[in-house]
């Protein structure tokens, strides 16, 4: 949807949010998940689907021991270059693309949790 929806504004959020997002290493693990759930949460509004942004407030917490998980090893965390992906199939206003880079972005983490849930 945010494909489809976006404003500028919205687009310049997720643009800054992604270039602030950084490493673990910029301040450590706390304050990259942080940064890391501000970047998501733009992308999510940018759908202007109020329910949708309610179900990931909701799930925040969750969100948070997922990423907790992939910083300490257990699964493999998404890169900037992966972030960047979803970011340039909203501003190309393509839905296609942007379902296309989420599957991409969550691939990774989706087999080595089946890997992990199979042992």
């Amino acid at each position: 949807l945010a494909a489809l929806r976006h404003t500028p504004a919205d687009l310049e959020g997720m643009r800054q949010l992604l270039a602030e997002r950084g490493t673990v290493a910029d301040g450590g693990s706390d304050a990259f998940i942080r940064r890391d759930l501000a970047f998501h949460k733009s992308v999510v509004a940018a759908s202007g689907n109020r329910a949708m942004m309610e179900l990931y407030d909701f799930f925040t917490a969750a969100i948070t021991e997922t990423i907790h998980a992939t910083l300490d090893g257990n699964l493999p965390e998404p890169d900037q270059q992966a972030h960047a992906a979803i970011v340039e199939a909203i501003a190309a206003s393509d839905p296609e693309r942007a379902v296309a880079a989420v599957r991409a972005f969550m691939a990774p983490v989706l087999t080595q949790l089946e890997r992990l849930l199979s042992q």
